[in-house]
Formats: structure tokens, sequence, C-alpha cells
């Protein structure tokens, strides 16, 4: 195979992961609305998180015989770590991501948790050692008008504690950029397979952890809405849309894996929109576009393709 043919191979796998994370993020846009039923369903965050990923976990696991790699494939101590740290880093972001929605809207907190990009940025700027560009920074500043302007154009909150919601969203959006920088370090010697058994497991397993310490609430749903939301949310958001964003971070670097979740708060404020009544004010709207043009604007600088030996 020469050159020409190794150019045309590579842009077919990119553009094979474009479509993948494309219908990914659609599938994923359906995610808040099956938080919702949850939360009425008196699910606690936490507790919705963890059948989230146990589930996801347990089929992820079944799929293992499946994986190409070797069955004598071995970790090494630090990449061990790494996937346990990944793990938490999603657990966390899934547990802070669905409280967000008992204060603030699907629009809004989808809206503000796809400021994954930036969050991205900045964690490879402090592991990287590489100062930002200032368009870089333009564009920060842009995201943060943005948001502002989503958080506060009067648009129709869940709670009256709406800047609770929107900080827990952002803080959903950092865990989340740092699970992808972990995430990508360990892809190309794991797989897909062996990535998401690992990350889903590891996820699930903290998340447990924090439920029977505390045992604040119920930990089993009991209510057929509720493990419909939680089974709907492991089949499609969890298995099809972010195994799809795993299974990318073996074509496309993080930082645009992460751009991807741009498209998340489209499908989302659509579906929030035509299925559960949720109004878009204008405002909100033109909030929404000048911070996902601000958040693009920032892939574009040379920060943005710095890949952190994280």
């Amino acid at each position: 195979m020469n050159l020409a043919d190794d150019v045309r191979l590579l842009r077919r796998r990119r553009r094979q992961c474009l479509i993948m994370l494309i219908g990914g993020q659609a599938v994923i846009g359906s995610s808040a609305l099956m938080v919702r039923v949850g939360l009425s369903a008196h699910i606690d965050p936490v507790t919705l998180s963890a059948w989230r990923l146990t589930l996801a976990g347990l089929a992820a696991l079944a799929l293992l015989p499946l994986s190409p790699y070797p069955e004598s494939l071995r970790l090494a101590p630090g990449e061990w770590m790494r996937l346990l740290l990944a793990g938490g880093a999603l657990a966390a972001h899934f547990a802070l991501w669905i409280a967000s929605l008992q204060y603030i809207s699907v629009a809004n907190s989808t809206l503000l948790v796809c400021t994954t990009p930036i969050w991205a940025g900045l964690l490879s700027w402090v592991v990287g050692k590489r100062p930002p560009e200032r368009s870089f920074w333009f564009g920060m500043v842009g995201a943060a008008a943005g948001a502002i302007l989503v958080t506060r154009s009067g648009a129709v909150h869940v709670s009256n504690q709406p800047a609770r919601g929107a900080t827990l969203a952002l803080g959903g959006a950092l865990l989340f950029a740092l699970y992808l920088l972990l995430a990508a370090g360990l892809q190309p010697r794991l797989g897909v397979a062996r990535l998401i058994a690992g990350t889903y497991s590891s996820a699930a397993c903290w998340l447990w952890i924090v439920l029977l310490a505390h045992h604040a609430a119920p930990l089993v749903p009991y209510s057929e809405s509720g493990w419909a939301a939680i089974i709907g949310m492991a089949a499609l958001p969890q298995m099809v849309g972010h195994t799809s964003m795993n299974w990318s971070l073996k074509q496309l670097p993080a930082h645009g894996v992460a751009a991807a979740t741009l498209l998340e708060p489209v499908f989302a404020s659509v579906l929030a929109w035509l299925l559960l009544g949720e109004p878009l004010v204008v405002f909100q709207v033109l909030g929404g576009v000048v911070l996902l043009v601000s958040i693009w604007s920032t892939l574009s600088t040379p920060l943005a393709v710095v890949e952190p030996d994280l």
C-alpha cells in the first residue's frame, strides 16, 4: 500500500468516526429527557448514575469476548490507576450533570455541559505547559458571555436555584474533559471494548461506594418509569452514544471528540421543546449560538491540538 492509499484509508476512517460521533450525539441528546423521567420517579441523581453505569458496565463486560485484543493483555500499575481515575471522573460527571437537571432546563444544562472542549484545552495547557494563543482567550470570553445569556435570559428554570444548576453542569463538563484526556491515553492499548468495560465498571463502583457510605436515598428504584429511564439511558446514550465517543478516540484526538459535544445541546433542546414543552426564549437561543461559536473558535487554536500525557 502506497502513501496515497494510506491517506485515503485514513480519510475514510476519519469520515466513519465523524458519522459515528454525529449519530452518537443525537442519541446522547435523548439522555436528559430520560433523566427527567427518572428524577420525576424520585430517584436520586447519584442512584440514577450508578444504575445507568452498572447496566452499561455489565453489557460492556459481556461484549469482551468479541474483542480482538489478546486475553493475556496485562495492565501496568500506572495504567490501572489511570483507568480507575477515568472511571472516577466519568462517575462524577454523570452525578453532577444529572443533579443539574433538578435546577435548570434541559437546554441550559446541555449547553453548559458542552463547554467540555474549553476545559479540555485548559487541562492540556496545565499539563502540557504550553501557553494559550490570544484567540483562545477571546473564545473563552465569548463563551462566558454566551453562558451568562443562557442562564440569565429569562428562560424558564426548573427551580429557584439556577446558579446551583449551572455550577453543577459546568463541573460535569470539566470532569468529562478530564475523562476524555485520561481515556485517550488508554484507548490505543486497550481498544474500545476493554476501555468501556473498565471505565463504565469502575465508574459504577465509585458511585456505589458513595451510595453505600451515605445511604441517604433508596438504592433500588420502585417504579416502572424509573426502571424504564435507567434501562433506556444505559442502552442508548451510554452504550451507543458514549461508546461511539470512546471508539472515535482511536482515530481522533481528545479535543476533536470533545468538540462533537457541541451537537448535543441542539438535539437535546429540540427534543425537550417537542416532548417536554420546555420553551426557548430569544436571548437563550442567542446565548446558545454565541456559546457554541465561541467554543468552536477555541478549537482552531494551537492549544486545542495539544494532547497531554495525563
